[in-house]
């Protein structure tokens, strides 16, 4: 299993080796940019979407998204993929994923319904 440390060794190569991979239809890739189009066009059916991504890598779909209108809430483990994604978009990274922001969506999550809130696994 992966660490955030080898993430990290990984982020600067990762864009090309998903492509690569989803380009060749070949294992674990395969059909990335396919997933990630159908994700894009389900939550872009509602305007200014609230999106909550879970390891958001190095912000492929993310971007897109922000790019929509939507509002982000994300995490990542890999700090370096966290500045690879913050790069893409011209707000601060600490803005689209403020600290603490996890427990205040489970806590949320806990005590009203998500129906506003697509949530990106």
């Amino acid at each position: 299993m992966m660490d955030d440390k080898k993430f990290d060794q990984w982020a600067n190569a990762y864009e090309d080796d998903v492509f690569h991979s989803d380009k060749e239809n070949t294992y674990p890739f395969a059909g990335y940019r396919k997933v990630l189009g159908y994700i894009y066009d389900m939550v872009m059916q509602k305007r200014s979407a609230d999106v909550l991504e879970l390891g958001f890598g190095t912000g492929v779909l993310t971007n897109k998204l922000y790019e929509g209108g939507c509002t982000i809430y994300g995490q990542d483990f890999s700090k370096t993929m966290i500045r690879i994604a913050g790069k893409k978009m011209p707000i601060s990274t600490r803005e689209i994923f403020p600290k603490g922001w996890l427990n205040h969506c489970v806590k949320e999550s806990l005590t009203s319904s998500l129906q506003h809130m697509h949530c990106i696994i």
